[in-house]
């Protein structure tokens, strides 16, 4: 029997495997393009929640996964938390360079 995977379930193992490693979450920052995609997958998220677009299975997940992720999930529904960090981390790499 083949058993099907869930490409967001896949995702969050990412994300989790990352925090392990690392101790943070990852930025869009990052020097590598995998990192940055997991911080882009992260702050995708929280826009759908926002939206309530997120399934509530998907938030139960965020908010049972490791302690990070799951303050960062928190965050997005307080509203403590600024969605736009990674953009306004880009930004300011794009005005070092200049």
């Amino acid at each position: 029997i083949l058993s099907e995977t869930d490409p967001w379930a896949n995702r969050l193992g990412d994300l989790e495997a990352f925090v392990a490693k690392h101790g943070r979450l990852p930025t869009c920052s990052e020097d590598e393009e995998v990192a940055r995609s997991l911080a882009v997958w992260l702050r995708n998220q929280g826009f759908h929640m926002k939206k309530q677009g997120l399934q509530s299975h998907r938030l139960h997940k965020l908010l049972t996964s490791s302690p990070l992720i799951r303050k960062r999930a928190e965050g997005w529904l307080t509203g403590s938390h600024q969605l736009l960090v990674c953009d306004l981390r880009q930004l300011k790499l794009l005005v070092r360079k200049s």
